[in-house]
């Protein structure tokens, strides 16, 4: 099956099913909010599709997945930072996929694609892109040489910035109180 898009709510209403499986699918994009509504699921699995753009993975515990497996999947475009989010019940795997090596990895390699299981996800993972590190494990690809995404780095930056700046507000206004305090005696 070919698909320009694997849209929002697809599976909204499935609930109590055995074994879901996308395999051999030509899925495009995968869009947020897929799989908002599925409930219940023993095993969930995406194997050997093309997906040109992985906007969003989010299987939370309102779902209730047991197994989510991700198995030699072809990612043309990493997801973007924070757009992964996989809590399942039992058991996550994601093996023989390949994703684009390049500043966008970093992203897959903090993502919960690579953090959520108990094995190394660079010793059986592969790049697909650029041409030449397709196929070669990403362990092997060297990932000192590859800089971070500028729009990614500049997200995180920003993140952490702005939280470090909130975590001292309250001393802040404690001081600001005090001054002013002092100040009107």
């Amino acid at each position: 099956m070919d698909l320009s898009s694997l849209e929002p709510y697809t599976f909204r209403g499935l609930t109590h099913v055995h074994v879901l499986a996308i395999q051999e699918s030509d899925l495009g994009v995968v869009k947020p909010n897929v799989f908002v509504g599925l409930v219940n699921v023993g095993s969930l699995n995406l194997i050997k599709n093309k997906i040109d753009h992985l906007q969003e993975l989010r299987i939370t515990p309102a779902n209730r997945v047991k197994v989510l497996r991700l198995l030699g999947n072809h990612v043309l475009q990493a997801p973007p930072f924070g757009a992964v989010q996989v809590e399942v019940l039992e058991n996550f795997t994601v093996v023989m996929n390949h994703f684009p090596c390049d500043c966008r990895i970093h992203t897959v390699l903090e993502s919960p694609l690579a953090n959520g299981t108990s094995y190394n996800f660079t010793l059986i993972n592969y790049c697909i892109s650029p041409l030449e590190l397709n196929g070669k494990v990403i362990q092997d690809m060297g990932m000192d040489r590859i800089n971070r995404c500028a729009r990614e780095y500049s997200l995180k930056s920003w993140d952490a910035a702005v939280s470090v700046r909130f975590a001292h507000l309250p001393l802040l206004v404690m001081y600001l109180s005090s001054l002013a305090v002092f100040v009107c005696s």
